[in-house]
């Protein structure tokens, strides 16, 4: 269990490239593993295809972990988020607990419209999750508030995915997801401060804003060590947000594709 958390922390730091709204694939599904054992899952590497930053025009191209670990169905790790399930009712599919996730912030060399603004830092975000699963189906809500003293605000968040195709070698997940941003937090993502005020770019701050994404996650097992998944999310940012000066695209596809080893 120690050396889960070890792990959980030097990779949540590492997950930051896969980190922002629910759009930067905020999830990827759980492979089954080829035994039962205490920790389970995979570890790899993934090419990730984004907006250099949330609401800009331009993209980038990026390495990150791909990441799914799995320590007795209590603790896991996934992509930028770390969690524990502390109460799981027996033949209810619910399961109740906590939740660490990071937040991608941005630098003023992302885009123009960001040019001699203050950096807005990365974040981690911890809270409170709940999960259901029925069948195909699966559900998750969970509420958070930055603890890192970044943007001192809250979120939450709404996902829903079902498996279209789900077979020994195949699985193809579709998910459909809402992200809250209260206004402390779209505000220091996507506000303008008076002393940021520039030609074309005035003073702007938003109020709390609901983003909308919707997408497509597949695996395809190779054989009994390794894997290869990919995705796609389109994310759309919520009204308060898409008014920003520094918002140049309201909406963005995130693209993902990658191998790993499962364990």
């Amino acid at each position: 269990m120690k050396r889960l958390v070890g792990m959980g922390c030097l990779l949540l730091s590492a997950g930051a490239a896969f980190a922002g709204t629910i759009g930067d694939v905020a999830d990827i599904p759980p492979v089954k593993a080829q035994k039962d054992k205490d920790l389970k899952g995979f570890l790899g590497i993934a090419g990730l295809q984004r907006p250099e930053y949330v609401g800009g025009n331009d993209t980038e191209t990026v390495l990150a972990p791909l990441i799914s670990l799995d320590y007795k169905d209590t603790a896991y790790i996934k992509l930028n988020r770390a969690g524990v399930w502390f109460w799981k009712p027996e033949d209810t599919g619910l399961r109740f607990g906590a939740l660490l996730k990071s937040r991608r912030g941005w630098r003023r060399n992302d885009g123009d419209r960001l040019a001699n603004m203050d950096t807005r830092g990365d974040s981690i975000e911890a809270g409170l999750n709940v999960a259901w699963e029925y069948q195909r189906f699966q559900a998750e809500a969970g509420y958070l508030t930055d603890i890192s003293s970044t943007s001192d605000g809250d979120s939450a968040f709404v996902n829903l995915r079902y498996a279209l195709v789900r077979s020994p070698k195949w699985q193809l997940m579709g998910q459909v997801g809402f992200e809250y941003l209260d206004d402390d937090t779209a505000d220091y993502y996507f506000g303008v401060q008076p002393s940021e005020a520039a030609p074309g770019r005035p003073a702007y701050s938003p109020s709390d804003a609901w983003n909308t994404s919707a997408g497509l996650v597949a695996t395809y097992i190779i054989n009994e060590s390794w894997l290869v998944m990919g995705g796609a999310v389109y994310t759309k940012l919520g009204d308060e947000l898409k008014d920003s000066p520094i918002v140049e695209d309201d909406s963005y596809t995130t693209l993902f594709g990658g191998v790993a080893w499962r364990f």
